[in-house]
């Protein structure tokens, strides 16, 4: 898909680096009062939300893809299993996995949602990625 969309992969990106990088400017160095806990709900709310809508960007993608797949497949260019395996590994580690990975990598210390905990940053990572 990044192939036949590469605006999709360059909005997927940069949407992601520019958002981690306002968010991270607005909300830099949180303190830890009622004020603190709130802005950081706040915006973990904020993240999740943004990712899912960024995620949702691709389903008018999905559609074309599968009348061309199922073009494809009756002209006997691939199988289903070849084509499966290269959505999970192109579509689904460059368009689902590395946006959140970016985006968690550059806010996350920014905004000191857990200033002493480096285990935190890699389960904030996959609970993005899920």
């Amino acid at each position: 898909k990044a192939m036949r969309h590469p605006m999709l992969l360059t909005l997927h990106y940069g949407g992601s680096l520019l958002m981690a990088v306002t968010l991270g400017s607005i909300f830099a160095n949180l303190e830890y009062d009622l004020d603190g806990a709130q802005d950081r709900i706040g915006v973990l709310f904020f993240i999740l939300f943004y990712l899912a809508l960024l995620s949702m960007s691709s389903l008018p993608v999905w559609r074309d893809e599968y009348l061309l797949f199922a073009h494809e497949r009756a002209s006997n260019v691939y199988g289903n299993l070849s084509y499966y395996i290269s959505i999970v590994m192109f579509d689904l580690v460059l368009v689902r996995v590395v946006p959140p990975f970016s985006f968690a990598f550059i806010s996350y210390q920014w905004m000191d949602l857990q200033e002493y905990c480096h285990k935190c940053l890699y389960d904030f990572v996959i609970i993005l990625v899920l």
